[in-house]
């Protein structure tokens, strides 16, 4: 991946957290999301970036650079984890805690149960990034949600 060459605002790891705390807290907007995928043919993906995601990608490249004296490879995670002596990618959520947390952020149980189960994050807004059958997984896991619900209500 090329990302877009620009300043560095400075080398402080603090500044560029909280640089990336302020991307990260803006508001999300039918903008926010990619425009057009692209399907490659060895099966990945071509994403387009929209300008807060070249933001967000070019501040971690900084905290990558003051983590490990260097650029990262194409090989190398672009969220890493912060404590290790290598690069290597940041240890994935735990799908209970990501659901709780969405519960409590106001998230409807079956939404937020179907994203920590199928690690899908559905909207109508970003619907088109997703294959068919990615959206079926996450469908089907509402389904199970509200199956499972009504049978402890019963």
């Amino acid at each position: 991946m090329v990302l877009v060459k620009r300043q560095k605002k400075s080398g402080s790891v603090r500044k560029a957290k909280a640089r990336i705390e302020k991307i990260l807290a803006r508001p999300l907007t039918k903008d926010s999301f990619a425009k057009t995928v692209e399907i490659m043919p060895d099966g990945s993906r071509k994403v387009s970036l929209t300008p807060d995601m070249l933001d967000l990608l070019n501040e971690q490249q900084e905290l990558f650079r003051a983590k490990f004296g260097r650029d990262p490879a194409p090989h190398d995670p672009i969220f890493f984890d912060p404590d290790a002596d290598e690069p290597r990618p940041m240890n994935p959520l735990d799908p209970a805690v990501m659901e709780a947390d969405a519960i409590k952020a106001g998230m409807r149980p079956e939404i937020a149960y179907a994203i920590a189960k199928t690690g899908v994050f559905l909207l109508k807004e970003n619907e088109h990034l997703y294959p068919d059958k990615d959206k079926e997984a996450f469908w089907s896991a509402v389904e199970e949600y509200r199956e499972r619900a009504s049978k402890l209500d019963s």
